[in-house]
This record gives C-alpha cells, sequence and structure tokens, in this order.
C-alpha cells in the first residue's frame, strides 16, 4: 500500500468485527472483481447491506459469501439509488457509510469512523477521494484537491439529491471532515472505465441540456444546497460553461495548472481521458444538422414534488424518447410541512427530485413570476398543464395560447360537476375553452376521458394514473409476522388494512361499522393519521386492530404486504392512487362506487359498493375474504394492475407529445 501513499498497516489496528455501529451501504453491478476487497475492508461495521441493481456476474454470491445482506434493486440514478439505500426499512442504523463495491477503507480510516461514532459531533462526515488510476495515485490534475465526498451521514438529517449523472447529499445540520481518505481504485481495466464514461457523458449531455445564461447560474449557485467546497462549485458551476474549446481548456487546467504533469504517464493519461469526455458531452449536445430538433422537449407545470409523479418524470428522462424538463409551483412534499389531511408536519421520504431535470418557478412578485414562467413555456416545444382549476394553471394555458406553444392537459376530473346553477354553467364555459383550445387530454381512466371528450378535445390520448409497480409489489425487508407483532397484532387472521388520511370525507368509520357486522374474525389494520384517528382508535377492539399514525412513502410497502384486502370507503376520490399500491402489493381492493378508479381498476377484480351503505360494504367484505383462497386471485390482480403502469403512462406521455409536436 505504499505506492498509493498509505503507511502499512495490520489488521489488528482495524476495529474488531462487527463493533462500530454504522451501517456500510455498498452499490453494486457486476463489481465481482472488487467487491471481495471492499466487503472485507469493511468488516468492522455492525451491518453491511449490498444494494445490487442486476448483476450478472458472482457478485451478489460474494457479497453473501462475506455475510452481508443483499437487497436488489433495478438501478434508480446515481442520487435516486443513494437515496433508496437510505431510506431502507432493511437499514438498522441511523448512522449509514456508503462506500462503493470498486473501492476499500484502509484500517486508520475505520478506527477514525469508530471513533467519531462513540460521539458524533456533526450530522455528516465528508472525506476525500484517494483515486487510484492505471496503478498510480492521482494527487494533482486538481482533483485529489478538491475530491472532498459525504459518505458518512446521520439518515435523520441528510438525503441525495442530483441529477442524471452524479449525486449530492444534502445536510440539515454541521458537516464535518474526516482526516483519512476513501480508496478508489478500479479493477475492471481501462476499456470499461471508458465504457462507462461514454454513458456518462450522454447522461450529462442531457442533464446540462441547453446553456443557462449567467444570471440564472448566479441564482441556482445562491440557493444551491448540495456539500462541494465552494470553489469547486464555481469553477464548475459558473465559470467552466463559458469556457470556449473545453476539452483543450480541461486538458491545459488538469495537466499543467493543476501540475498533472507530476503525477507521470497515468497522470498525463488521466488528463487526456478527462478531456475526451468533455469532447464526448459536446458532442452530444451539438445541434443536429436537420432544421428541427431530433425529438421534442416537454415541458410539465406541476404543483409541487409528489411521489406518484416522480416515477413517471424519471421513466420520461431515462427513456429518452422526448426531452423532458419539470417546473414546480411550490416545494411542498420536497420540504416538511404540515398537511392539514394528516395533520403533522411531512415531508417524503423518498427522493422525488433525482433522475429528471426540474426547477421550481421562484416565489417572486407576481409580475416577475409570470415573466418567468412564459420565458420557460416559449423554451418549450409542447407543455402539460396540471388542470385549468388553479389560478396558475389556467395563466399557462392562457401564456401557451399567446405564445403559440401547443399546450396538453393532465387531470382527473369527471364529466360530472358537482357545482350548481351560475356556478357550474361558468366551470363548463371555462372547462370547455381550456380543453377545446388544448392539443389534447392525457386520460388517466375511463371517467377522465369521458371528461375530454364532453368538452371537445382535439385528441384524447391513455396516459393512465400509475404508481412504481415494482416498488410496491417487491418482498419487503420485513416481513408480515413482525410487523404485526410490533403492533402486538396476530399474524393468522386475514387483515383488512385502510390506508390513508382519517378523515371524515374518506369515511373510516365506516370500515368498523361494517366489521362489526361481519361476524367473522379479522385484524383491521388503519394506515394513516387525521382528525377520526382517537375516534377509530375508540372503535376498535383490544387485539382486533391498530391505527399506525402517519406512514412515510419508504416503508409503505410493508404495510401493503400486511393486507389481504385494501379498503377504500371515500365519499368522493377523483382516483385513489393507494388501490393502486395495494394492487401491485397483491391486496385484494373493495371500494366505494365514489372512488374514481373503480371502473378501471376494480371492477372485475375486487369489489365496489355503495357510498355509504355500511351494509352492502359488510358484505362486500364478506365476498372478497371468501374468494382469498382463490388460486388465480394473485394472476388477476397483477395483470391488470400491469395495464396501468408507470411505463404505459410514460408511453401516453410520449405518443400525444410527438403528435401535438408534429401538428
Amino acid at each position: 500500500m505504499t505506492r498509493l501513499g498509505l503507511r502499512p498497516w495490520t489488521s489488528r489496528e482495524a476495529p474488531a468485527t462487527r463493533s462500530v455501529p454504522v451501517s456500510v451501504v455498498i452499490l453494486s453491478k457486476n463489481e465481482e472483481a472488487s467487491i471481495g476487497r471492499c466487503l472485507a475492508s469493511v468488516a468492522w461495521a455492525a451491518q453491511v447491506i449490498v444494494v445490487d441493481s442486476g448483476s450478472a456476474d458472482r457478485t451478489v454470491a460474494i457479497a453473501r459469501e462475506h455475510g452481508a445482506q443483499v437487497v436488489e434493486q433495478p438501478w434508480l440514478g446515481f442520487a435516486a439509488q443513494r437515496e433508496f439505500a437510505l431510506r431502507h426499512p432493511a437499514v438498522r442504523h441511523d448512522w449509514v457509510y456508503f462506500v462503493d463495491a470498486d473501492e476499500w477503507i484502509s484500517a486508520p480510516t475505520a478506527a477514525e469512523v469508530a471513533a467519531v461514532m462513540r460521539t458524533p459531533a456533526g450530522a455528516a462526515y465528508a472525506q476525500r477521494l484517494r483515486l487510484v488510476f492505471q496503478g498510480r495515485w492521482i494527487r494533482h490534475c486538481g482533483w485529489y484537491s478538491g475530491s472532498w465526498v459525504v459518505r458518512l451521514l446521520d439518515r435523520r438529517h441528510a438525503s441525495f439529491g442530483g441529477g442524471l449523472v452524479g449525486e449530492r447529499a444534502v445536510v440539515n445540520g454541521p458537516v464535518l471532515r474526516l482526516r483519512h481518505d476513501l480508496v478508489d481504485e478500479d479493477r475492471k481495466g481501462l476499456a470499461a472505465w471508458l465504457h462507462k464514461h461514454v454513458d456518462y457523458a450522454a447522461l450529462e449531455a442531457r442533464q446540462r441540456g441547453r446553456p443557462l445564461p449567467l444570471g440564472q447560474r448566479l441564482r441556482a449557485m445562491r440557493s444551491r444546497t448540495d456539500s462541494r467546497p465552494v470553489a469547486r462549485a464555481i469553477l464548475k458551476d459558473l465559470i467552466f460553461p463559458a469556457v470556449p474549446v473545453k476539452p483543450a481548456a480541461m486538458f491545459t487546467y488538469m495537466y499543467v495548472l493543476r501540475l498533472g504533469v507530476l503525477d507521470g504517464r497515468a497522470g498525463l493519461r488521466f488528463c487526456f481521458y478527462h478531456a475526451w469526455y468533455e469532447a464526448c458531452v459536446g458532442a452530444m449536445r451539438a445541434p443536429q444538422p436537420a432544421t428541427r430538433a431530433a425529438r421534442p422537449c416537454l415541458g410539465v407545470l406541476d404543483f409541487h414534488p409528489i411521489q406518484y409523479h416522480a416515477p413517471l418524470y424519471q421513466a420520461l428522462a431515462e427513456r429518452a424518447r422526448i426531452d423532458v424538463d419539470v417546473l414546480f409551483l411550490n416545494q411542498r412534499g420536497h420540504q416538511s410541512a404540515v398537511d392539514p389531511g394528516f395533520g403533522v408536519p411531512v415531508a417524503w421520504n423518498i427522493n422525488l427530485l433525482s433522475g429528471y431535470p426540474s426547477r421550481f418557478l421562484r416565489p417572486s412578485p407576481p409580475g416577475s413570476r409570470l415573466l418567468a414562467l412564459v420565458r420557460w413555456i416559449r423554451a418549450r416545444d409542447v407543455v402539460v398543464v396540471h388542470g385549468h382549476s388553479d389560478p396558475w394553471m389556467l395563466t399557462a394555458a392562457l401564456a401557451c395560447r399567446a405564445t403559440r406553444t401547443p399546450y396538453l392537459l393532465r387531470g382527473d376530473a369527471g364529466p360530472d360537476s358537482q357545482a350548481t346553477g351560475a356556478r357550474r354553467a361558468l366551470r363548463s364555459g371555462l372547462a370547455w375553452l381550456v380543453v377545446s383550445r388544448s392539443a389534447g387530454g392525457l386520460a388517466v381512466g375511463q371517467r377522465n376521458e369521458a371528461f375530454y371528450r364532453k368538452y371537445r378535445a382535439p385528441r384524447v390520448t391513455f396516459a393512465p394514473h400509475s404508481v412504481d409497480n415494482r416498488r410496491f409489489a417487491r418482498e419487503p425487508a420485513r416481513p408480515r409476522r413482525e410487523l404485526l407483532g410490533r403492533l402486538s397484532l396476530p399474524a393468522d387472521r386475514p387483515v383488512i388494512l385502510f390506508c390513508g388520511k382519517l378523515q371524515p370525507y374518506k369515511r373510516p368509520l365506516d370500515v368498523l361499522a361494517a366489521v362489526r357486522r361481519l361476524g367473522q374474525d379479522v385484524t383491521v389494520l388503519f394506515v394513516g393519521d387525521g382528525a377520526l384517528a382517537d375516534e377509530v382508535r375508540t372503535g376498535l377492539e383490544h387485539g382486533r386492530g391498530a391505527v399506525t399514525g402517519f406512514v412515510n412513502q419508504a416503508e409503505l410497502p410493508a404495510y401493503y404486504h400486511c393486507g389481504d384486502i385494501l379498503v377504500l370507503p371515500s365519499e368522493a376520490e377523483p382516483w385513489g392512487l393507494v388501490v393502486n399500491e395495494a394492487m401491485a402489493a397483491g391486496a385484494l381492493p373493495v371500494v366505494s362506487s365514489g372512488v374514481g378508479c373503480a371502473a378501471d381498476l376494480v371492477a372485475g377484480t375486487g369489489e365496489i359498493y355503495p357510498t355509504g351503505d355500511t351494509a352492502a360494504l359488510a358484505a362486500a367484505l364478506s365476498r372478497a375474504l371468501a374468494r382469498l383462497g382463490d388460486p388465480g386471485l394473485a394472476k388477476r390482480l397483477q395483470e391488470r394492475i400491469e395495464l396501468y403502469g408507470v411505463e404505459q403512462t410514460a408511453l401516453g406521455f410520449e405518443q400525444a407529445t410527438d403528435a401535438a409536436w408534429r401538428g
């Protein structure tokens, strides 16, 4: 190890095996050449988890041979994969240390981590990457001095964000520094390294998109929340975008100005390949010779980051058939705020912003905000507007008309308005004006399709309400028996599940009344919180059910897998995405006639009863309980929910965008 600048050490200097209260998380795919070395270097951690994204070699087998716990997760993106791991229920410790499969930890580093874990003074710790390229530690080139990365962090105070390539830790608290380095030493050879960086270049070209004016780059710099050193952020985000002939400039900067020449032949190659990488990015960003872009740029105007929409935007970016850019009106869901429905502060604990380009419409004076919105619309080929009831969405539709930008409508309105009299006439007139002048409607289901056809949408494209079916179908790390046991509930009875806000319009008390009529031995699990929580708790018989309180997104799939039947008794529900989630996890749906997805998802698979009729609900639950033993039920549920997956929604967006773009 002296060739890497590390003093020789023996295993006696490292902490004892599994003695440090930290969860080491290793991301991997086809890393059989390196992962054994990595796992051996973190044996001191109390828990080691390998999150594998589809290895075809012996990576998973080697991980299990070393006693690591393996979680299989298809690749979500650089930031999203780390965020997924950070929130996974299998992680036992608050402190998480991310180590890549081609990295390893020296004994002095391990000893330092053990020391800081005794009395942590910060919310996270950064350390430098000691990169080994072609057998030599790259000490210069501007690489090592600016290579600080946050890998050791308290997951209660941190999250990961970023774009299509790379990730950045966002930490709510002090970030301190470790003295010892993390060694990055790839063993797969130069050809694999070059191939990987071609993929990175394609992602970075998409992420950079169109060059931003200096003013926008300055505003982004002022509001940045990542953990990079300020000098590095200024150089990369402010100065470098304005530099001409970027490959030559990068080589000169790294090899001459930052003394890459001192790293010998490896340094020369390292600087050359980084200049080559920049040339690849530039070539992929260059405009095509055709008079029109090869694919349309779709702008999506959304209210705020939401757990149901993020997988769709990530899928659109990954499929790359259109260039998607999302503009949010506010940061609700991304920042903690009290949800009046749940009655508690809510900030979703899964990453909602990674894997696709996005930005927020700044809360500036209305005139400036409107001007920023119009500029954003004019730079897009097609725009998706979420409905017309919100003033800003209506303004966006008008701005699209003024700038001659085709717009598509996305929402879950039905053909029959709840309004009456003059208000109904006004709403109908406004709906006709906005819908008939659009480029088309993106129908989430049958009721929504009828709405678009009623108000003369030029084109209606099926783009169903969907969730990440794979995430909810995956077997949870915490099994049903364990989760029910923590709630002091038996695991040998059928479980009827209610998931949502415990509010009057959701009618959770109807579930209690119906279960009393059943006369069958069942468990009732209310997953949620709200104004009726105490009344629901009082109405539950001891040992027959529980109210969990608010459950965040990362933990939610485990609760769905506890349920045999999902009941949604709402008075009026535009769609009811909890039905999608529960069906993906294998639960049989029982819904009221007021639930929007009844005709699409539930008819022919589950049970539908008249809203508010507790006797009919009890009968529907009885029929559903009798069907739980049907050997073909799981297959029918899966076949139905597959028609309402993110890929189908993305396809609808792509088809409607292409049609609107081509006119």
